[in-house]
């Protein structure tokens, strides 16, 4: 027999693993009389067990020769035998004085009955007696009848497990349940110090009811015992965990009773348990070295948590099994519930190690090869290693010249753009036509087309009918409608087309400061200095609903992208600017807004709704959460009141306008682009000669547009923070601005009463 390697490593000899193991025909007998047990070693007559004791087969009663005359026991009348083993004989008998059926224990005269024998025999009255658990066999009496000892334990009419089981797989869950049960008995044996080192289907017995309960604790291990310190093998190889076939008493313990269980949870799944070969001695080999197969080859309707399960249990080293027979039962109640278990399958990192320790020879020649594969591969990798870097630096090279060119071009194009502005003001449209054509046609955006038309004699559409300044301009999600807000006290809708007046809403008395569409273009709000806020039928023109919005005037207003809520900025004086938001249908106020010490001059929502902005006179922008409606961020650069602000399609920018509230003082006004996430500035903009008041994004984001008190329209690429051009034509100060028709056109409201639509199209 060769070697056999224990679970930390160590070569045991064979001699030390089964001193009665020999080559010679009596091996097998040896075997069997050193575990206890009837012929093979470890096959076992399901039928022959109903106590809690003795493995019961037709071979060993052969052996022993015993008569099976009925003995006389005072207090019991002997109803039957039940069983009989090696070392044992069980029967049924009826306890007279309680008139109470029991499994009454006796071990047989001769050379089983000495010293050693005797004291185990009390040794398990002793820890049955101590053991009070509804999965544990209950002890009744104990007693002697000519020098032997007794025991009256509790009948179990339900047979054994094994019996139960008869090489047939049970129903997953039925294996689940009853392990589950049997792992809470081991636990309350452990509790009480006890290790049963025996545990396997055989002896395992069911109630009426199907309870299963432990029986035969003659071999189970007292911490402060001294029966077993030998290195002895004791038990049933095909359950019998690694540390206890080799031996290793010292390693005997709970896990050693979880690997156990383990194998009976096996064998339920499977109708067989985890190792078993033609003899004791081949059984325990593959114990200590193989790897079971997983229950789901065998049987491949095992769910895979109670496979893993199963296999933490059977693990080689103990320290790797379940901490706690508790803990298994509480995974398999787990698997039970229909919860996740917390067993994992192997990786594949350990069942690499598993295979190093039981081929340690195989392993150290692959081990060999793979070093001179491995280094072989090494200095090819290298080889190839320095090929790719030089090709990667030689793209690195490339890329940065490319890049390179497109920095050097788009900077040409934005200085040929901004001088072919400047030709047409100084009233040289043939110069300024040079400039354009010069252009990398890959770069020519909105600006570019804008100024073409203008070379090519194209103006701006002009729409009139305001009879005051107009204060803010949208446009409907479709461009097909333009709004205008005005201090006449009404709003215009017009068609974006032809520039038509479609509609004049009139309802608000004073100035009408802010107007916006509805994300589905078909409702339109206006605020006015009246403090109404008014929802109107963006098609039909009629009123839908109304609502004070606010105790002042009120300055500016935003619909949510969902279109169920409208936040308004309503102010009073010189006072604290406040920010309400309300819901549409019901005109129930949502939220409120306070943080702002002055005017809130400016709102304006995220893409997806979840971020509000307002910007406000105390030099301040801030982002709001639309859902709870607490601040986020305060943005503070700005060193003069903000008028205005925007946020970009993709969310990740904002662009503030701001400058001095008056127009009749010096102005340093300047446009910030922040950073949505932090707050930083990325861009500051100056150019303009008035106080700017108006923002709005290309719906590509590359583009920011500007109005401003110096009557003028600036266009400024985002990217790089520079000026392409000035939109001129306006005669006041320019209130508002939007882009319209995907980007290809921008629509603009001056204080000249009038709004204008300038045309970047191709």
């Amino acid at each position: 027999m060769t070697d056999i390697t224990d679970p930390a490593g160590e070569t045991i000899p064979p001699t030390q693993v089964q001193p009665d193991l020999r080559t010679d025909g009596d091996a097998t007998a040896s075997m069997e009389r050193f575990l206890g047990v009837g012929a093979g070693g470890e096959d076992e007559d399901p039928e022959a067990t109903k106590a809690a004791s003795i493995e019961m087969n037709e071979s060993s009663r052969a052996r022993s020769g015993a008569s099976l005359a009925l003995p006389m026991v005072p207090g019991y009348q002997i109803l039957g035998e039940l069983g009989r083993g090696g070392m044992g004989v069980v029967y049924k008998a009826r306890h007279l004085k309680l008139n109470r059926v029991v499994a009454l224990k006796m071990i047989l005269s001769g050379g089983y009955a000495g010293a050693t024998e005797l004291s185990r025999f009390r040794s398990e009255a002793e820890v049955v007696a101590r053991l009070q658990h509804p999965n544990i066999v209950q002890i009744y009496d104990l007693g002697e009848e000519n020098g032997l000892p007794f025991l009256a334990l509790e009948y179990l009419e339900g047979g054994s497990l094994a019996a139960k089981l008869a090489g047939t797989p049970l129903e997953p869950r039925e294996a689940a349940r009853l392990t589950e049960a049997l792992a809470r008995g081991v636990h309350a044996a452990h509790e009480k110090g006890v290790i049963h080192r025996d545990l396997k289907p055989a002896n395992v017995l069911l109630a009426a009811d199907g309870t299963p309960k432990i029986v035969d604790f003659g071999l189970a291990h007292q911490t402060k015992s001294d029966l077993t310190s030998t290195g002895a093998v004791m038990g049933t190889p095909c359950y019998m965990a690694p540390e206890q076939a080799l031996g290793l008493t010292r390693q005997i313990g709970p896990a050693t009773d979880i690997y156990a269980l383990g194998a009976v949870l096996y064998d339920l799944l499977t109708g067989r348990p985890p190792f078993k070969a033609a003899t004791a001695a081949m059984t325990i080999q593959q114990v200590v070295r193989e790897e079971p197969a997983p229950p789901r080859r065998l049987q491949p309707q095992t769910p895979r948590d109670l496979e893993n399960v199963c296999l933490k249990c059977l693990h080689k080293a103990p320290n790797r099994r379940y901490p706690t027979a508790q803990a298994l039962a509480e995974d398999l109640g787990r698997f039970l519930a229909g919860r996740p278990v917390l067993a994992r399958p192997v990786g594949t990192g350990e069942r690499l190690a598993r295979w190093v320790r039981r081929e340690p020879a195989a392993a150290g020649l692959t081990g060999t090869a793979l070093l001179l594969v491995a280094s072989l591969l090494g200095w090819v990798i290298y080889a190839w290693r320095e090929a790719e870097a030089g090709r990667a630096t030689e793209a690195r090279r490339v890329v940065a010249e490319a890049e390179q060119r497109r920095e050097v071009e788009g900077q040409l194009y934005l200085n040929r753009v901004a001088l072919a502005d400047r030709e047409l003001s100084a009233g040289k449209p043939a110069w300024a036509s040079e400039q354009l054509n010069l252009c990398s046609e890959e770069l020519r955006a909105w600006e570019w087309n804008y100024l073409r038309r203008r070379v090519d004699g194209t103006e701006e559409r002009v729409l009139e009918g305001h009879t005051r300044g107009v204060s803010c301009v949208a446009v409907s999600r479709d461009g097909t409608r333009i709004a205008s807000a005005s201090g006449d006290g009404s709003v215009r809708l017009w068609e974006a087309a032809t520039g038509e007046a479609m509609q004049v809403l009139s309802e608000h008395r004073g100035s009408v400061n802010w107007v916006a569409f509805s994300p589905d273009g078909d409702s339109l709000a206006s605020a006015g200095e009246d403090g109404r806020l008014i929802i109107w039928d963006a098609r039909t023109g009629e009123k839908r609903t109304e609502f004070a919005a606010g105790s002042g005037p009120l300055s500016c207003v935003a619909f949510h992208p969902s279109g169920l809520e409208v936040a308004v900025a309503a102010f009073g004086g010189d006072g604290p600017g406040e920010v309400g938001v309300w819901r549409v249908d019901t005109g129930e106020k949502v939220h409120t807004l306070t943080g702002h010490t002055s005017r809130v001059s400016g709102l304006a929502y995220r893409q997806d709704g979840a971020v509000l902005a307002t910007a406000s006179h105390d030099q301040t922008v801030r982002l709001w959460d639309s859902g709870s409606g607490e601040e986020r961020l305060v943005f503070r650069g700005h060193g003069l009141p903000v008028a205005a602000l925007a946020f970009s399609p993709d969310g990740r920018t904002v662009a503030s306008a701001g400058g001095r509230v008056h127009a009749d003082e010096p102005d340093e006004g300047e446009i910030l682009i922040w950073s949505a996430q932090t707050g930083q500035v990325e861009h500051r903009l100056r150019g303009h000669a008035g106080r700017p008041v108006a923002v709005a994004f290309s719906p590509d984001g590359r583009r920011l547009a500007t109005g401003s008190w110096d009557h003028e329209i600036k266009l400024w690429d985002t990217a790089t923070g520079l000026e392409l051009l000035s939109l001129r034509g306006h005669r006041l100060a320019v209130m508002g601005v939007v882009f319209a028709g995907g980007g290809r056109y921008l629509v603009s409201g001056s204080l000249d009463h009038t709004v204008r639509i300038w045309d970047g199209s191709k």
